[in-house]
């Protein structure tokens, strides 16, 4: 899904070289890729209505339960009942990293066994979503909204 007509809306709080997460509630380093993080934040928030209380922002894998994994994950949304339902990697446009950012999140979602995984840049959101079927994770055609991820199987 090309996304970013919908990023362009959304006004962001920038302050010199800090940008305002409302999830952390702080200001923190404006990077280009922080930038298509709170973009991607809001885009959650406001089209696929994740409630704030259901998003993690940069959670280590250790705080998620793989111990002694201190790798971050950029966002991840829970369900009901604290389980993570899917898995967010952010990365800046103009960085070209898009094949190191489906390795990176896909061993993640391996890890936590998450069923749902984005890969977000400032022009495209793209989801999977693991199929027992076929035993691997395909190509979701619309990006789901949080209550219809919480009915995925």
């Amino acid at each position: 899904m090309y996304i970013d007509r919908i990023f362009q809306r959304y006004r962001l709080k920038i302050d010199g070289d800090k940008i305002y997460d409302p999830i952390r509630n702080k200001y923190v380093a404006y990077t280009p890729e922080e930038k298509v993080r709170q973009q991607t934040l809001k885009f959650i928030q406001q089209r696929l209505k994740v409630p704030a209380s259901r998003i993690g922002v940069e959670r280590s894998l250790h705080s998620l339960g793989v111990i002694g994994n201190w790798k971050r994950v950029d966002i991840c949304i829970f369900g009901d009942h604290e389980e993570i339902i899917a898995l967010i990697e952010c990365k800046a446009d103009d960085l070209g990293q898009w094949e190191s950012a489906y390795l990176q999140v896909i061993d993640y979602a391996e890890l936590l066994k998450v069923r749902n995984y984005f890969v977000v840049d400032s022009w495209a959101f793209e989801g999977y979503h693991f199929s027992d079927e076929r035993n691997q994770y395909d190509p979701i055609d619309e990006i789901p909204t949080y209550e219809e991820m919480l009915l995925m199987k």
